[in-house]
């Protein structure tokens, strides 16, 4: 069959693919949004990427994606900006819901390591111990919780979280009130950690 028969050209088709793909990436992104909304009475948050902060691949797309949009929009080839703009615009949107998805957020009522994933949030009610490791710029917390509990069985869980130093004496705080002193801190060397589930 000859190319030139075809009803609908190839370009076409990577700029509508990469348009769903943009679509998509927006709406996740405010999806994540609304969840970070909906948090209520948040005390501390902090972000946690690998990128001084900032979610590794998310950021080196999006700002390769820009850079390229720049290129073609600057050279004039009008369907490669159209692409690398949408590009950019998937890229935008992964950064949104990456950012905000890897910021930690301590509520009122729950520790919440990723606002897109309720397993790796713990109300505070769960935890049932901690262990304390200092990690040079940040401090290692180790909860150990419960998570699923009947007459016969108990099963508890560890959720690990960093604490950049400069949150750590409201961290500290905010633990004393919440757990009280019916919780003590142990040295990681009285525990197996291996025991428990790593969420």
């Amino acid at each position: 069959m000859n190319e030139s028969a075809l009803p609908i050209e190839p370009g076409f088709v990577v700029i509508l693919l990469v348009a769903i793909f943009a679509f998509s990436a927006t709406i996740l992104a405010a999806a994540t949004l609304l969840n970070k909304i909906r948090l209520r009475n948040v005390r501390l948050s902090w972000k946690a990427g690998k990128l001084n902060g900032y979610p590794l691949f998310a950021t080196l797309f999006l700002l390769f994606s820009i850079g390229l949009f720049g290129l073609a929009f600057y050279k004039g080839s009008t369907a490669h900006w159209i692409t690398f703009m949408l590009y950019s615009w998937m890229s935008g949107g992964w950064f949104v819901n990456s950012y905000l998805a890897s910021k930690r957020y301590i509520t009122d009522n729950a520790i919440i390591k990723n606002i897109n994933d309720p397993s790796q949030s713990i109300q505070w009610y769960q935890i049932r111990d901690y262990l304390e490791q200092d990690e040079g710029s940040y401090q290692k917390y180790i909860f150990l919780y419960r998570e699923d509990e009947t007459p016969t069985k108990t099963q508890f869980v560890r959720l690990e979280l960093d604490v950049p130093k400069k949150y750590l004496e409201n961290f500290r705080k905010l633990l004393a009130h919440k757990l009280g002193r019916q919780i003590n801190c142990y040295n990681t060397a009285s525990f197996d950690l291996e025991q428990f589930n790593l969420k």
